[in-house]
């Protein structure tokens, strides 16, 4: 349905959270202190996965006539890849065959994340609280000094 001068755009959905006087705060802090941090010392951590079997499941063709899309045959995989970035490049990576778990996760941050940090670096995970920790029943925190969202290190969920 059009409007007399609207037009349809894509929505960009933000966190409502940010709106909170406490997140609005620390938010406030961290936009005054960039400038004070060494680009050096901040560490990404990012996750991303491929599946053979991902394919469209809509198309078009003419009307009447099916559509008849190939698909790749055999075992469906999922692959999925961690690693962590610094302005210096790609460290720890790791690829593994199937989706990443608690235990996965934490093995890698211990046996091949933390023996390429240094004292003060600032590790960036942007998902928050790593949604693998819950599956490895371990509650600890990755980092030592591990910040999520709204409340202080040391304080959990």
């Amino acid at each position: 349905m059009r409007w007399a001068g609207a037009i349809a755009k894509k929505k960009t959905l933000v966190a409502a959270e940010q709106d909170r006087p406490d997140v609005v705060e620390r938010r406030t802090q961290w936009r005054a202190t960039q400038e004070q941090i060494d680009p050096n010392r901040i560490v990404f951590l990012d996750e991303t996965w491929a599946k053979t079997n991902m394919t469209r499941r809509f198309g078009r063709c003419e009307r009447g006539t099916r559509l008849v899309e190939k698909t790749p045959c055999g075992r469906w995989k999922t692959t999925t890849f961690l690693g962590a970035l610094r302005a210096t490049g790609f460290v720890a990576p790791l690829t593994i065959d199937g989706a990443l778990n608690g235990a996965t996760f934490l093995a890698w941050v211990e046996q091949c994340l933390v023996p390429t940090l240094a004292p003060g670096d600032i590790v960036v995970f942007p998902h928050g609280d790593p949604h693998h920790m819950a599956s490895s029943g371990d509650t600890r925190p990755p980092f030592p000094n591990y910040y999520k969202g709204g409340k202080e290190p040391g304080e959990g969920k």
